[in-house]
């Protein structure tokens, strides 16, 4: 087991996947949209499901409101 948590590899197996399921996620917070807590529980919870992913993603990337003046 310890040369498993020494190598490298293994951890880069575990953070690929993990970056693409969370692309909805970075994508809301990095725009600010309004709703990204719930865009990231949704995208978390539901994120496995293809479905869940793809409107988790919708969502992050429709209209945010333009900042008040």
């Amino acid at each position: 087991m310890l040369d498993c948590l020494r190598s490298g590899h293994h951890w880069a197996d575990f953070c690929r996947p993990s970056i693409v399921y969370l692309i909805p996620t970075f994508i809301a917070f990095a725009r600010g949209h309004r709703s990204r807590y719930l865009i990231f529980v949704l995208n978390l919870s539901l994120g496995a499901t293809l479905i869940g992913w793809i409107i988790a993603l919708i969502w992050a990337m429709s209209l945010v409101d333009a900042p008040k003046k």
